[in-house]
């Protein structure tokens, strides 16, 4: 990387990490630390920084240790004193339009069934329009699935959104009934219900446990079987066999023997 290339990337890096991270549709958290993955993700939508990888931004920071920056092995963040006044300061709003959401496509059933919330002090990330939505879901997903929500639905189911910049909007959960998102495809549709159908058709553990032992039972009777008078018994030669090889007089006798041999050698020794 030469002296141009540093400069470019530390004037983008200000911007993202120190002034307006809404415009590469990003939140900080709330000390103003990004990670690398993040920061990849970020930039590569821009030009020119798409050959960037997490590990060529972590050696970017610890060799050139660029001003105005701090970061250790994980994440990296502008100085308190870089950072401009109203970056982590969000405000709540009442937003007059409709807002858009980027959602990943493993995530279309759980939506329609249960909303969305929040994890921890993360928050949920809405935009005022879908050119931005797509551009944050492409930073997850290769096709992102968009929603739209329905402001006044949510405000009055008593929902709370906050300014971060001009492009974000934040929320701390969403419910299924405020978003209006494409239904599930047929393909996807067809193989939810026909696993579902499985699982129905399943054998539970008692029974599987019940079939195996009723085969295991009727494969012993095919093969020894049951004798038609009373009294009388059948015994296969395979269970001969195993019984004169496992018959301790047997082991006995050779271990005897073998001592007797060994006491008559000690006898000649001496002999001699």
């Amino acid at each position: 990387m030469n002296k141009k290339e540093r400069n470019r990337l530390k004037k983008v890096l200000k911007t993202l990490l120190a002034k307006r991270p809404d415009i590469f549709g990003v939140i900080l958290d709330s000390c103003g630390w990004l990670t690398y993955k993040k920061m990849h993700k970020a930039l590569m939508l821009e030009e020119g920084f798409r050959h960037l990888t997490p590990k060529s931004l972590k050696q970017f920071f610890h060799l050139y240790r660029p001003e105005g920056f701090e970061w250790n092995d994980t994440k990296a963040r502008a100085l308190p004193s870089e950072q401009s006044k109203k970056l982590l300061c969000y405000l709540e709003i009442v937003p007059e339009k409709d807002l858009f959401i980027a959602l990943k496509p493993k995530l279309h059933r759980h939506v329609l069934d249960k909303g969305l919330n929040s994890q921890g002090e993360g928050w949920l990330t809405l935009t005022h329009t879908r050119e931005m939505a797509l551009r944050i879901g492409k930073m997850t997903a290769q096709r992102p699935i968009i929603g739209t929500l329905k402001v006044k639905r949510a405000l009055s189911a008593g929902a709370r959104f906050y300014k971060a910049g001009e492009f974000l909007v934040l929320t701390k959960y969403i419910k299924p009934d405020w978003l209006d998102i494409p239904p599930l495809p047929r393909e996807k549709r067809k193989s939810e219900e026909s696993l579902a159908s499985a699982t129905d058709k399943r054998p539970s553990n008692v029974e599987k446990r019940y079939r195996f032992q009723k085969d295991k039972h009727d494969e012993d009777h095919s093969r020894h079987p049951v004798p038609s008078t009373a009294g009388s018994f059948f015994v296969s030669p395979d269970d001969i066999v195993g019984l004169v090889e496992k018959s301790p007089g047997r082991r006995r006798r050779r271990s005897s023997a073998k001592g007797g041999k060994k006491t008559n050698r000690k006898k000649g020794r001496n002999r001699r």
